[in-house]
C-alpha cells in the first residue's frame, strides 16, 4: 500500500506542513489567554488566514496581530505582514 505522502502533490504537502505548522505556533501564543482553537487556513503573499472556533478567540487574535506577526516572524522563512480571522465552529481540533 502507498503512503499517502506519496499520492499528493508535493506542493499541497508544502502547504499542509506549513499550516499545521503556523496552526501549533499561534496556539502556543494564545494559549495563555485564551481556551478557544485557531487554525492556520493558508498564507498567501504575506497574508496569513486564521479561522477561529468562536468570536472570542478571534477578537484575541486581531487585538494581539501585531504581536503575533513579530512571534511569527522569528522564523527566518516566514514573512507574515498581516492576519485575516473568520469564525467556523468547525475549526480541528
Amino acid at each position: 500500500m502507498k503512503k499517502l505522502d506519496s499520492l499528493l502533490p508535493p506542493e499541497l504537502l508544502s502547504k499542509m506542513r506549513l499550516n499545521n505548522l503556523l496552526t501549533r505556533e499561534v496556539r502556543n501564543f494564545l494559549a495563555p489567554v485564551s481556551g478557544g482553537l485557531v487554525t492556520a487556513t493558508g498564507l498567501d503573499a504575506g497574508k496569513l488566514r486564521l479561522t477561529a472556533d468562536n468570536a472570542a478567540t478571534a477578537t484575541v487574535l486581531r487585538y494581539q496581530q501585531t504581536e503575533l506577526i513579530k512571534h511569527l516572524n522569528t522564523n527566518p522563512n516566514l514573512k507574515i505582514t498581516h492576519i485575516s480571522v473568520s469564525v467556523s465552529s468547525s475549526v480541528n481540533h
